[in-house]
């Protein structure tokens, strides 16, 4: 059977962005370098032969051009003096599928820590004893005299192709 779409890779990447007024326009602003990419919502495991990396901090925009990108992502929004964060963590295990899970919260501690709780919850599940967690979160800042800024947070884990690679690998490192 020819799977619709083959992963060669998969890429954490966390941000934020805020707007004065709508939230999308935040949401869209914390997507950062993925933000040219149409994004589809997908659910939980990484390929066992994906390659896994993460968005190095400060990367460009991506010039995807509306490529589809099979993602899993979460969002999280603040206003006023509230944090706002989301994370994506991975279970890996060497050959193996991984296990993908989101979760938001009001501290990069909390959500870490959630995610730790679910990742191992789920990788014992599938009988897994020898795994590797990875997380990206990013949480909002209130910021002095703005007390109704949007802020949002975002976490994704995108899947990309062989053929898209070169968008991304000058902008990753490779973490599993």
């Amino acid at each position: 059977m020819q799977p619709w779409f083959s992963t060669y890779a998969v890429v954490l990447y966390a941000g934020t962005g805020e707007h004065d007024r709508r939230p999308i326009v935040g949401f869209d602003r914390a997507l950062g370098p993925i933000t040219d990419c149409n994004l589809i919502e997908v659910s939980s495991i990484v390929p066992p032969s994906a390659r896994v990396c993460r968005m190095r901090r400060g990367t460009p925009r991506i010039e995807a051009q509306g490529f589809h990108m099979p993602t899993v992502y979460i969002r999280a929004d603040a206003t006023g003096q509230q944090h706002a964060t989301a994370g994506i963590g991975i279970g890996i295990r060497p050959g193996r599928t991984g296990l993908i899970m989101p979760a938001t919260g009001a501290s990069a501690a909390g959500v870490t820590g959630d995610l730790a709780d679910m990742i191992e919850a789920g990788m014992k599940d599938r009988g897994a004893d020898d795994w590797q967690m990875h997380v990206a979160a990013a949480t909002t800042e209130p910021i002095e005299g703005h007390p109704h800024l949007v802020r949002c947070a975002v976490a994704a884990l995108c899947f990309v192709e062989l053929a898209l690679w070169h968008l991304f690998e000058p902008h990753v490192d490779t973490i599993g």
